[in-house]
């Protein structure tokens, strides 16, 4: 088993509970497009800002990636709403913490079992354990009803 554990500086994800929808949706995830959907970036791609206008609020969310990596990209987008629907299908352990295998996470995430794929999921996990995150006024919380700032890594 691979674990993999959610960074708890990041909330629970919201589950969407109606009968018409067979899934999870993690308002954050969904709305903020943390992950580029570019299948490839050049090497120097280590890190990216976008500030934009929310009604009142300016919204900055910033990326970095540790040295000798990239930004996570792509595939990565379908390996983070796998692992978050995992999260959610595991009982959202208190720990944050998902035990799943690589074959469970590559179903999951709707690929191949293949030789190829193992190795590609390898990289989205390293690069998605040592990207950071920086988003100033932003962030959901839902407990709170409000925007607010959040700085984290998706998987510790």
């Amino acid at each position: 088993m691979t674990p993999v554990k959610m960074s708890k500086d990041v909330p629970l994800p919201l589950r969407l509970s109606d009968d018409n929808h067979n899934g999870h949706d993690e308002i954050n995830v969904a709305r903020l497009s943390l992950i580029s959907a570019q299948s490839r970036v050049p090497a120097s791609y280590t890190g990216w800002t976008r500030t934009y206008q929310s009604g009142d609020r300016t919204v900055t969310v910033t990326c970095t990636a540790l040295t000798g990596h990239v930004v996570p990209h792509g595939l990565d987008n379908d390996v983070m709403v796998a692992i978050i629907n995992l999260y959610l299908e595991d009982g959202c352990p208190e720990d944050g913490t998902v035990r799943v295998s690589m074959h469970r996470l590559l179903l999951a995430a709707g690929l191949h079992a293949s030789a190829h794929y193992y190795r590609e999921v390898r990289q989205c996990l390293r690069r998605l354990q040592s990207t950071s995150y920086q988003i100033t006024q932003g962030w959901w919380a839902q407990g709170r009803q409000r925007h607010v700032d959040a700085t984290f890594n998706y998987l510790w």
